[in-house]
């Protein structure tokens, strides 16, 4: 649409190479579409206004140490001036570039807030001009380069939507939301509703301590939602099923970094991509300077190539102990969000290859793994192609043989594949910090 078609060469603007030739399209582009420049224009002020109270945030959250609460209340403040400016320069409405089709009349002050994450970006609530429509949330955020999200999205939306693993006959229940970058280190992110953070429900089922480490969060998460029958569980765990092993093997073939439980939820998707390609995370444990010497050691923060938690695990495995009943009776009720007493015990299965779910979800790994193995050349050939766009993370040819090295194209039998995905598997336990955090 004509959205795209601006946006996307305006968050390129800054790059000398092809600054002019981007200047001549976005110029001819306005000419055409002559009722478009007001509407951008208005777009493009309330991008500068949100940049600034992002900067604003971070700085109270940051640098001043506010609490919570005092930046919040100090956030509706803020919001409240851009309601006024949107009042008397705009025309009482504006659209957002995301969802150029949804015309808001103000942001609602109450429900914006913030995210507690390195850019602080901000949490926006939209009141739409239509009183029967529905109010948008989106995210908005300064400080990283969306770019890079956006390419590693479109990536994923190929491997899923593209017939890749559709046409092989797995539908892997992937959830891709949109990304909007609207200049250098800013954008629009969209909001996934009807979902929630892994360490978020982790902490709401367990406790801050225990949560975390409870292997059977993820499945009471599941019963919690889906307590009315057997049907509508087994259901559930089947798309949790399907959509964890697309995320494991979109994460390990692009090398995803930064995962933690705030950037997994379920829907299960990440949330997250500032890093991809290999490019993990390190903390620095030890930072000593003294008489002109600088030592430095760096603990890298991902030792696996994807995360799969102990209690994703227990929630594939676990199963009913007579799936006749479900065939005798679908409307049969769980009358407790606790450990159902009608169910195997996961944790009582040594061999994880004798449950039939987790040979499903082996499965779903192999034939997905597989398929992007075989259009290797197509994915290689996308990534080149951005190589100009000069992204942090993908300068130079060289950043893709991280993927390359993943997929392992030495490999040609489909029993070795398999053998690959179930080690993988088994190397993701020895990573303590996801066992820690689960």
């Amino acid at each position: 649409n004509t959205y795209t078609h601006t946006y996307t060469p305006k968050a390129n603007l800054w790059q000398e190479q092809s600054r002019n030739r981007l200047t001549v399209f976005l110029e001819n582009l306005l000419m055409h579409c002559f009722w478009y420049p007001k509407e951008l224009y208005v777009q493009d002020k309330m991008t500068q206004q949100l940049t600034r109270v992002n900067q604003l945030v971070r700085r109270w959250v940051g640098k001043d140490k506010l609490s919570r609460p005092v930046a919040k209340q100090m956030l509706s403040g803020e919001i409240a001036k851009l309601n006024e400016l949107i009042e008397s320069k705009f025309k009482k409405s504006f659209t957002l570039p995301l969802n150029p089709t949804f015309r808001s009349s103000q942001l609602l002050a109450d429900k914006c807030s913030f995210f507690g994450s390195a850019q602080v970006p901000l949490r926006l609530a939209c009141k739409s001009v239509d009183t029967y429509s529905d109010d948008l949330s989106v995210i908005f955020k300064a400080g990283d380069d969306l770019r890079q999200d956006i390419l590693t999205l479109q990536i994923m939306s190929i491997m899923d939507q593209a017939s890749l693993w559709l046409y092989s006959g797995k539908d892997l229940r992937l959830r891709i939301y949109e990304v909007v970058a609207t200049g250098k280190d800013t954008g629009f992110i969209e909001l996934v509703t009807n979902s929630e953070t892994v360490n978020s429900f982790s902490v709401k089922m367990g406790g801050w301590f225990d949560g975390p480490q409870d292997v059977t969060t993820h499945f009471r998460y599941l019963l919690q939602h889906n307590h009315d029958n057997l049907y509508s569980l087994l259901s559930a765990q089947d798309r949790f099923i399907r959509s964890c092993a697309g995320c494991v093997i979109a994460s390990w073939v692009l090398g995803i970094g930064d995962r933690h439980p705030d950037n997994y939820m379920i829907h299960q998707t990440d949330i997250d991509f500032g890093h991809f390609l290999g490019n993990f995370k390190f903390k620095t444990i030890v930072d000593f300077k003294k008489l002109g010497i600088h030592y430095r050691v760096d603990l890298k923060r991902e030792l696996s190539p994807f995360v799969f938690l102990p209690a994703m695990k227990y929630a594939i495995k676990i199963h009913s102990k007579d799936q006749s009943q479900l065939q005798n009776d679908p409307s049969f009720m769980v009358k407790t969000v606790e450990y159902p007493q009608d169910f195997s015990d996961p944790l009582a299965e040594p061999n994880d290859m004798d449950n039939v779910n987790y040979q499903e979800f082996i499965d779903n790994c192999r034939v997905a793994y597989n398929v992007v193995r075989k259009r290797d050349r197509l994915f290689f050939t996308l990534l080149r192609l951005m190589i100009p766009s000069q992204m942090p993370e993908l300068l130079r040819e060289v950043d893709i043989d991280y993927m390359k090295k993943m997929l392992h194209l030495e490999i040609e039998r489909d029993e070795e594949i398999k053998q690959l995905v179930e080690k993988e598997e088994r190397e993701n336990k020895k990573d303590t910090k996801y066992k820690k955090e689960n």
